[in-house]
């Protein structure tokens, strides 16, 4: 017997961030008032969903967009896992203008001790392998950041984990080249094997922008 499993990443909602630096793992970096006014928006598109579980990345903006969207399933605990969390950048806390000329490649040449796309992926896996047995033919949210399920999405459709498709997804049938605040990637699985690669869609919530 066959029983489809969704995951749903969800990118948070948008972050008060006034000197527009690259916060990352940073502490106190919330959801502006625009996020918080989306992220109800997108709860109240979510409402009718048959949720399983909600997840969230420790970061303070992933638990406040989790709090809401979880706000309307009153039976559901939401649970944190440093496996959904931000990935680990020398560049966090610089000012972005000082970070044009990477290309958003936070990758290339951090040197041992900073994550690189394979290793995002890898702990993705891990929290997704546990949520597949535990919630077996149910949904499950799990609110985390742009670069996590940029780099899903990149194995999931079976492209190399590079730094160089951050940015590119529209190229391979996305709707967004990079997801965007609120939106929700699924990853579909059919069956209960550990080798399936899952099905994947991307779509904007009710509140999602471009970024």
């Amino acid at each position: 017997m066959t029983h489809t499993t969704e995951i749903l990443l969800m990118r948070h909602a948008q972050v008060d961030n006034p000197h527009n630096i690259l916060y990352g793992r940073l502490p106190g970096f919330g959801l502006s008032k625009e996020g918080m006014a989306n992220a109800h928006l997108a709860a109240r598109a979510l409402k009718r969903e048959k949720l399983s579980a909600v997840f969230t990345s420790p970061q303070k903006r992933a638990r406040q967009t989790a709090q809401i969207i979880a706000a309307p399933h009153t039976a559901l605990k939401i649970c944190r896992s440093h496996q959904l969390m931000e990935v680990g950048t020398p560049y966090q806390g610089k000012p972005a203008q000082q970070l044009a000329h990477l290309k958003e490649d936070f990758y290339t040449g951090t040197g041992c001790g900073y994550e690189q796309p394979a290793d995002v992926v890898a702990r993705l896996r891990r929290f997704v392998d546990k949520a597949r047995k535990k919630y077996t033919g149910g949904k499950t949210v799990a609110v985390t950041h742009g670069d996590v399920i940029t780099f899903a999405l990149v194995w999931a459709l079976g492209l190399p984990l590079e730094p160089g498709y951050k940015g590119r997804l529209d190229e391979h049938g996305l709707a967004d080249a990079y997801p965007a605040p609120l939106s929700i990637a699924t990853l579909r699985f059919h069956t209960n094997a550990a080798t399936e690669i899952p099905a994947v869609t991307y779509r904007r919530q009710a509140g999602s922008s471009s970024r």
